[in-house]
């Protein structure tokens, strides 16, 4: 448990460190032409490599809950996990938009050419949080408590951003009933 809670705060710290940039990024308009800003590179790598063995740990746990059949505890991991990522991808919009808004303004376009970068590091974050929503779908598909169609369809949404979560409340909420 402790290491979801690990995994879910160092995802809010992309948040942080996506205003660092802002505010470096913020500095080119004062003529303190430094590009890439001072040590944001290596912020971001240092990141980069602790998420990496952040990750590592809870899938390692994920896997061991999984061949145990643990759904109780894979199902309360994946709701709180997903729950916790609503207002995140709401911030991660925000500070990524404004954070990349003002580097194509500010390279009169040219940034356009790194979009792809923040959708590089949110889809890792999703990809991920995927992983606990499609092992405690296997789970409960392995026991008989969906249907092929409807695990086919929450299978589906878990590739999709925003249907992911929908999917497990929506699961959720049947299972409730």
């Amino acid at each position: 448990m402790k290491k979801l809670y690990l995994l879910i705060g160092f995802i809010y710290t992309k948040i942080i460190i996506g205003i660092i940039f802002l505010i470096s990024l913020l500095q080119i308009f004062k003529a303190e032409f430094n590009f890439p800003p001072k040590n944001t590179v290596l912020i971001w790598s240092l990141w980069t490599v602790i998420f990496l063995v952040i990750i590592i740990l809870n899938i390692i746990d994920l896997i061991k809950n999984f061949f145990i059949n643990d759904m109780e505890t894979i199902k309360k991991h994946t709701y709180k996990l997903k729950l916790f990522l609503i207002p995140y991808w709401v911030l991660n919009v925000i500070v990524s938009g404004a954070y990349w808004g003002i580097l194509i303004g500010a390279s009169h376009g040219f940034g356009m050419f790194l979009i792809p970068v923040p959708f590089i590091s949110a889809f890792s974050i999703f990809a991920v949080t995927s992983i606990y929503s499609i092992l405690y779908l296997l789970l409960y598909w392995n026991n008989q408590k969906i249907k092929n169609g409807e695990f086919l369809i929450y299978l589906f949404s878990q590739f999709c951003f925003v249907l992911d979560i929908i999917g497990i409340l929506v699961l959720k909420r049947k299972e409730i009933k």
